[in-house]
């Protein structure tokens, strides 16, 4: 299957610009619903003082919609630029907005997932990028440098990030000790993706893509491979039927291969 076609969003302090020949995005109003509706405050969540990857931040919080131009929710995978730290998107009332190991998560109010925005990179003129994390501020959805910049600094700061929902680009077949093995191909989003949501998202995709039957021990294997950072970077993530391992801290110290 061939992997989607990247397409990039550029967005200067909240006001989105699309790619070359896309219609100019409008002012930010909630999907489904009159502009009356809109103004009603949304719930989302906001990163609590943790920063452990791989875990979900959840603080409540009651965040209204962007009153200015907003970015629409992505097709397909895409990489995002911001000119500054502030990113405004075009969500529903209903939607969920949480932070998961630095990414931004955004679900249906049914926990379908609607966008995944990873842990943005941050570049301040004159010195080297630095990793940063989304937060949820007020009304506002901010990329926070892993060292807190100055407010003059956040202003000329670039901040990158991929955004989309499609974690797997193809999943192939074949066999291993007269049993399935499948080669799990993720997309650049997906290498990117936090652990939490291959345990969810990504296992679900792939078990679609590939036909892959319930396990626990194949889905410890797929996991395993976002889990560790030598295996995160192999060109495929294999799982295996002859392997039988139901417990996720054995198949880590197997490294992926109990």
């Amino acid at each position: 299957m061939a992997r989607p076609v990247g397409v990039t969003v550029v967005v200067a302090l909240g006001l989105a610009a699309g790619c070359s020949g896309s219609p100019a995005p409008q002012p930010a109003t909630t999907v489904g619903s009159s502009p009356a509706a809109s103004a009603q405050p949304r719930t989302t969540s906001t990163p609590s003082t943790s920063n452990t990857p791989g875990t979900t931040e959840r603080t409540g919080a009651t965040v209204p919609p962007p009153s200015g131009p907003a970015t629409p929710l992505p097709t397909q995978n895409t990489t995002l630029q911001l000119t500054g730290t502030q990113l405004h998107l075009a969500l529903a009332n209903s939607d969920q907005v949480s932070v998961e190991g630095g990414a931004l998560v955004v679900r249906r109010k049914s926990g379908q997932l609607r966008l995944i925005v990873t842990a943005p990179t941050l570049t301040t003129p004159g010195q080297s990028p630095a990793s940063g994390s989304w937060r949820v501020e007020g009304q506002r959805i901010v990329a926070v440098p892993s060292q807190e910049a100055t407010p003059a600094a956040r202003t000329a700061v670039q901040t990158r990030a991929l955004m989309g929902t499609d974690l797997v680009a193809e999943v192939r077949r074949e066999s291993w000790q007269s049993e399935p093995r499948w080669l799990v191909h993720p997309t650049r989003l997906g290498r990117a993706t936090p652990v939490s949501l291959w345990r969810t998202d990504g296992w679900t995709q792939a078990r679609r893509k590939g036909q892959i039957p319930a396990s626990r021990s194949l889905q410890n294997q797929l996991v395993c491979h976002p889990a560790s950072g030598v295996a995160r970077s192999k060109p495929s993530w294999n799982i295996e039927a002859a392997r039988d391992a139901s417990d996720f801290i054995a198949t880590m110290a197997a490294g992926c291969n109990p």
